[in-house]
């Protein structure tokens, strides 16, 4: 029998994140999953390690992705999942909303990313997924700034 995967997944409180994590709590992996709320206790906490990080705080995201990395070097896989949507015409934004929407959805997921990537390196494999949106392809007027967050 071989060892349970690992996985780096953000987003696992909600939607799409919590669906993936219950998921692969059910095929053998073992999850730490990051975000700014904790978790509801509905996941094993043997096979669940929860990593409470505001995504959104990009100023201090990179030195609390790297502790999370020395805690959990044996990563096998990274998904991102985090996003907002919000909504409404790009006029009724203000330009504080878009720049977070674009941290939230973006930014953030790409330091994710760059944090785990030489320890994906290092072990001699790996999987990085980016989870987008329907949106991406097919915005509306109502979704412009979403939908460029999720297209980029």
């Amino acid at each position: 029998m071989s060892a349970k995967r690992k996985m780096l997944l953000t987003g696992a409180g909600g939607g799409i994140g919590r669906s993936i994590a219950t998921l692969l709590l059910s095929s053998d992996w073992r999850i730490v999953g990051l975000g700014r709320d904790p978790v509801r206790s509905e996941f094993s906490q043997k096979e669940f390690t929860q990593a409470t990080i505001d995504l959104s705080d990009l100023a201090h995201l990179p030195e609390q992705l790297r502790l999370v990395a020395s805690e959990h070097g044996d990563i096998d896989s990274v998904v991102c999942a985090a996003g907002v949507g919000r909504f409404g015409s790009l006029e009724e934004f203000s330009y504080e909303q878009i720049r977070e929407l674009i941290d939230i959805n973006l930014t953030s997921q790409l330091y994710v990313v760059r944090a785990f990537l030489p320890l994906l390196k290092r072990r001699g494999r790996g999987d990085v997924v980016l989870i987008g949106s329907e949106a991406a392809l097919a915005g509306g007027a109502r979704g412009a700034v979403y939908s460029a967050t999720k297209f980029a």
